[in-house]
């Protein structure tokens, strides 16, 4: 594999307030289940002291005749940071739409695994607590709200993905449409562990709102 990255970011106490991250990676594996992968990963922070406008688009897919191939695990929108309120364990039967088409899959948690992910966050960062000059208390422990918005959508070399305006906060729908989330994080930062804590409003599933932790500085 290889990488062009630049980053002149600069960290607050718990996430970048400022400057901009991007990598471009290409990779290839040889041998038996050959296949290539694509990394596109691109940020930008806006300092507009003392909030900072933070966007983020992402691309991480495999490629090739054995992208799809079992062996591999598939790659989730749910997981980490990318779309927050869709970790696939946090689903319950009530979330579930029947799909007359494929019995026993469950289309709310399908469409968010595949070969293939893309996804964009925006945040809006106020630092309440830390360093003096970046928060508007000058002390304490580093701690940030930030109201965020996370769209994502996944897909494989078999099953694209399905842009529809009608669909786009629908409930119910089969295909593999985007999922979009809303709400606030809380990130603390307790002697150099990022904690956050999330609430998120899930449009593509039913229930009024999930929460969450991470253990991670903001993207």
């Amino acid at each position: 594999s290889a990488a062009l990255v630049r980053d002149d970011a600069v960290f607050g106490p718990t996430s970048p307030i400022r400057g901009a991250r991007w990598r471009l990676e290409a990779g290839r594996t040889l041998g038996e289940l050959a296949h290539g992968t694509l990394l596109v990963d691109a940020r930008r922070y806006l300092y507009l002291r003392p909030v900072t406008l933070a966007v983020r688009g992402f691309h991480f897919g495999r490629y090739g005749a054995n992208a799809d191939v079992p062996q591999f695990a598939p790659l989730s929108l749910g997981d980490g940071m990318l779309v927050r309120g869709y970790r696939a364990d946090t689903f319950s039967p009530a979330d579930y739409t029947v799909d007359p088409t494929r019995p026993g899959v469950c289309p709310e948690q399908a469409r968010l695994f595949g070969s293939r992910l893309a996804a964009t966050s925006v945040e809006l960062r106020l630092p309440l607590t830390g360093a003096r000059g970046l928060s508007l208390v000058g002390r304490g422990p580093g701690l940030e709200l930030a109201p965020f918005a996370d769209a994502g959508v996944a897909w494989t070399g078999r099953e694209g993905p399905e842009f529809s305006a009608g669909q786009l906060f629908e409930r119910g729908a089969l295909g593999r449409v985007p999922v979009v989330s809303a709400g606030v994080a809380a990130r603390l930062n307790l002697r150099s562990i990022i904690v956050e804590a999330f609430w998120a409003r899930p449009f593509q599933r039913e229930g009024s709102g999930i929460f969450g932790l991470n253990l991670s500085p903001g993207w």
